[in-house]
């Protein structure tokens, strides 16, 4: 699918894409983000999920890492439409994780079209922390760098 929600007119009573989608059961994906604010906002993804809950549509890059991000707005349209799927690619895992809690693991994906952020790298240091090298550090058995 075309990226930008501009090409599915609003006014149309059923666009041909969205028709289509439908027809063969197949889902949809948008781009969204800042960079063409009133084109990729998630809410207009958001209008078009509550216009034809029967198609499954992908928001990708879940708000984008263009400034201001949008990845509250994402999560918030992804839990209000079960049609929407987040895909979490040019986004800070921080904003990911967010979405796997409010919104539910089966529901976000990775994406690696825009690998800004590297998430593996990130998570693999969050659980080495939490399961074993923070309490290691507090009961004295190495000290950590900048605490």
């Amino acid at each position: 699918m075309a990226p930008y929600l501009a090409l599915v007119r609003e006014d149309a009573p059923k666009p041909p894409c969205i028709e289509r989608a439908a027809e063969y059961g197949k889902p949809l994906a948008f781009h969204v983000g800042a960079d063409s604010y009133e084109n990729t906002h998630p809410y207009g993804l958001g209008n078009l999920a509550g216009r034809f809950p029967e198609v499954e549509f992908l928001m990708v890059h879940m708000g984008g890492a263009a400034l201001p991000p949008l990845s509250r707005a994402a999560i918030e349209i992804a839990t209000r439409h079960r049609n929407v799927t987040i895909i979490g690619s040019a986004i800070p895992e921080n904003a990911v994780l967010e979405a796997i809690e409010q919104v539910g693991a089966g529901r976000v994906c990775f994406g690696s079209d825009t690998p800004f952020f590297m998430m593996h790298v990130r998570l693999a240091m969050y659980r080495a922390l939490v399961l074993g090298g923070n309490i290691l550090r507090v009961l004295g058995f190495y000290r950590s760098e900048g605490r």
